[in-house]
């Protein structure tokens, strides 16, 4: 599992944002995710994830993977 979170265990505040997240941003930084990514075969992935990675307006990044949303 990759996730990042809060310290009270939450990913998005109650209106679904998630800019929390720039705070610990760095330039050309994955913080591991690349490495990570590269050993997984299959994704499951929220709805609601879903849904905000493709409003980046980006190619999906799991192409090629096996992939499953979750309501």
């Amino acid at each position: 599992m990759y996730i990042a979170q809060s310290l009270d265990g939450y990913i998005a505040r109650v209106n679904n944002d998630i800019s929390w997240l720039s705070i610990v941003e760095r330039d050309n930084e994955d913080y591991g995710y690349d490495d990570f990514i590269k050993t997984v075969d299959t994704v499951f992935m929220g709805r609601k994830t879903y849904e905000k990675v493709l409003g980046f307006g980006v190619e999906f990044p799991h192409k090629g993977r096996t992939w499953r949303r979750f309501e």
